[in-house]
């Protein structure tokens, strides 16, 4: 017995406990699970007749007919429906007008009167729509007595188009903004449900491409990012936010330039162009190294020219942006910064620039850029000593005595051994560099104006021994590499004639080129005919054509590519002399135009001759110039060109050399996709230093395999070198 008692009260209180547990779970779910307090948002018609279906929205409200009183004027109406947003009733057949009162459990809420009127808002359709959307209202009442139903959003007049006693049809006019619609008729007025405007009123940035963060300003948009369909010119992109006046999207993989624009359903709201820029490009940073505070100036092309836009970082630090263009970024390197790669996105569009040192030096201006031996040279940077032995700069890894040196500029005279490339500056366990020299310079090789062994001269070439071949109206004549003059072939009385030098005869000589083994090979078009001329001065007609040959270039492969005079393009087998005409220049009539391999050719056409076109792999771009003339240096693809008199390849340094104008031509060089002039405009034979270089009258220019430019001028009787060391 004394068990059992003792059974029963452990049982007790273990009982005791678990219905304190229970009691405090019921209570805390009790708490969890308690109901929100119905929200009231609006209602509508807030006029009609009885029996008139009245609907008010809201939030939290119940799904049950019996947890809701509704009455007019404290006349109970009937309930007709109730979901969690939308509840709807009968206004009562007791036509007093007054107060709406929703009682909820231990609430009532007043939520607006309704007027019994024979004017009412049955609905609309659609509910949601921009500028020019046609509404069509349906109720009663409509047709007024004396005045026209007027039509109203957020006190905004709509244009009615259409009306009749039941029906109206309304234009929504720009800027209405979202709210109730509401007729006024014979001085009565009626709300009905309202109409969510939506439009794109902004869309930053306008500029980008692949992975761009576009944020889209507005009113009315949707809060349902999975019904939210953005398209850039017909590519679906990627909806990230939303909200009533903005939405973020990321721009599609295969995004092009076009309209943007935001569709829920069959609604299409028509947003701005977005261009598609290509990626940024990053030319040169001067100085490639400097310390904490210092500015550096990123050049290159496609930067924006909104300064927030552009998103510059250094080895992970963001940098201040101070001036912008769409080519140059001036930025401030940010405290904490350390050596590494400068990132570079502007509209999320990311580059690279690898390996930038913070430091206390750096290097910004080289000044002339090009020159000759001996010529003064002025190195501007950062983080110089005052002691000139504390420095040391090489010129292409050649060490190079200073003159004199500040802690922001060293001068030094230029030695005949400093060779093209570039710069580098040491002080102390510091080094820098940046800045490129072109050691280069110009002189005569052929006598000048009172040169009395030229006649006229106009084609050249040069061979792999130093010697320059050169057109002489019906001659060709040889400029020895030690400077001798000498008459080569040619001069023959006999037309057409073959034999070694002066026993031959050319009617006339409109081009010439060169192979790898020396031998010339001359277009003679009144003979219509390709001669070949060995090394040792041997004529004879190589190739017979059925069209007039005119100017001819050649690369140091061998290959030879000739024009017509109507200026379609062949190239020609120098080992059988064939012909065929150049796949992808059919439809071009070609003019100026140099050959550095069979896939890659310069060249301009009749139509313009300002703009340098290029064929790679039988494609073909505008490489450089535009359609105005005008010198202009800069990137290719933003430069000007005045008149293409010749181009060639400077293959010492990987680079195109061009002649510009045919009297005091200008010399001009693209590199890494820049177009530089390097000496100025002007009458004359002056060399030395290319900046004081100057012509007369050019016609044409070649290259030897060594790199070096020979140029012809008739009307200075001249051949010019110009070399690079």
């Amino acid at each position: 017995m004394k068990m059992n008692i003792s059974i029963l009260f452990r049982i007790t209180i273990v009982l005791f406990f678990l219905g304190v547990i229970v009691n405090y779970a019921c209570k805390k779910k009790e708490v969890l699970v308690k109901k929100l307090d119905p929200i009231f948002s609006e209602f509508y018609p807030n006029s009609g007749g009885p029996g008139t279906l009245i609907t008010i929205e809201g939030e939290n409200l119940e799904a049950n007919l019996d947890a809701y009183k509704i009455s007019i004027a404290e006349n109970e109406a009937e309930v007709i429906s109730v979901t969690k947003n939308k509840l709807v009733f009968m206004a009562p057949s007791k036509s007093i007008s007054g107060e709406i009162v929703v009682k909820h459990e231990s609430s009532a809420k007043n939520i607006g009167k309704f007027t019994y009127q024979d004017l009412t808002i049955k609905g609309i359709s659609p509910a949601n729509g921009s500028s020019g959307t046609v509404i069509k209202i349906m109720g009663s009442g409509f047709a007024g007595e004396l005045d026209p139903a007027k039509v109203t959003i957020n006190e905004k007049e709509l244009s009615v188009v259409s009306a009749s006693d039941t029906v109206l049809y309304a234009e929504v006019p720009k800027g209405t903004g979202t709210g109730a619609v509401e007729v006024h008729v014979n001085g009565k007025e009626s709300k009905g449900q309202s109409f969510r405007y939506q439009e794109i009123l902004g869309v930053k940035p306008l500029k980008g491409g692949k992975g761009t963060r576009v944020t889209i300003s507005g009113m009315g948009f949707e809060l349902d990012k999975q019904h939210t369909v953005v398209d850039f010119n017909g590519k679906l992109a990627e909806v990230i936010e939303v909200s009533e006046t903005q939405m973020v999207v990321i721009a599609p993989a295969e995004v092009k330039s076009g309209q943007i624009t935001v569709a829920y359903g069959k609604l299409k709201l028509p947003g701005p162009i977005f261009t598609v820029m290509p990626l940024p490009i990053i030319e040169k940073v001067v100085p490639l190294s400097a310390p904490e505070n210092a500015e550096v100036t990123l050049t290159g092309n496609f930067y924006s020219t909104i300064a927030e836009e552009n998103k510059v970082y250094f080895n992970g630090k963001i940098a201040e942006v101070i001036k912008v263009s769409e080519r140059e970024l001036q930025v401030r390197i940010p405290e904490g910064a350390s050596n590494g790669d400068i990132s570079l996105a502007v509209n999320d569009q990311k580059v690279n620039w690898p390996d930038f040192l913070v430091q206390n030096l750096g290097l910004l201006k080289i000044s002339p850029d090009n020159g000759v031996s001996g010529e003064e040279i002025t190195i501007s940077g950062i983080g110089f000593s005052k002691e000139l032995a504390q420095n040391k700069v090489f010129f292409n890894g050649i060490l190079t005595p200073i003159k004199s040196a500040t802690n922001s500029e060293i001068k030094l005279n230029l030695p005949a051994d400093a060779k093209s490339g570039p710069v580098r500056v040491e002080v102390g366990r510091y080094k820098a560099l940046g800045l490129k020299f072109m050691h280069a310079g110009s002189m005569i090789i052929a006598k000048g104006k009172n040169n009395t062994e030229f006649d006229y001269i106009t084609q050249l070439v040069a061979d792999s021994k130093g010697n320059v071949f050169v057109v002489d109206k019906t001659v060709i004549k040889k400029v020895n590499s030690d400077g001798r003059i000498e008459s080569f072939v040619g001069g023959s009385n006999v037309p057409g004639a073959d034999g070694f030098g002066s026993q031959s005869n050319f009617r006339s000589i409109n081009g010439i080129a060169i192979d790898d083994k020396d031998v010339l090979f001359v277009s003679d078009g009144s003979g219509k005919s390709i001669r070949k001329v060995t090394p040792n001065g041997l004529v004879s007609t190589f190739k017979s054509l059925e069209f007039e040959p005119d100017e001819m270039k050649n690369d140091l492969n061998g290959n030879i590519l000739l024009k017509s005079k109507e200026g379609i393009a062949y190239f020609m087998d120098s080992k059988s002399g064939n012909v065929s005409q150049v796949k992808g220049l059919e439809n071009y009539k070609i003019r100026k135009f140099m050959i550095v391999n069979k896939n890659e050719i310069y060249f301009n056409d009749n139509s313009n001759s300002s703009i340098i076109k290029k064929m790679s792999n039988e494609k073909i771009i505008d490489y450089a110039g535009g359609p105005e003339d005008g010198v202009k240096d800069g990137p290719v693809n933003e430069s000007g060109i005045s008149y293409l008199s010749a181009l060639s390849y400077n293959i010492k340094l990987n680079n195109i050399i061009l002649l510009d104008g045919l009297m005091g031509s200008r010399i001009r060089m693209i590199e890494d996709g820049i177009l530089t002039t390097l000496n100025p405009y002007g009458l004359g034979a002056d060399v030395g230093n290319l900046k004081k270089t100057t012509f007369f009258w050019v016609q044409d220019m070649c290259y030897d395999r060594y790199g070096n430019i020979y140029i012809s001028d008739s009307a200075n009787k001249a051949i010019y070198k110009i070399y690079f060391k």
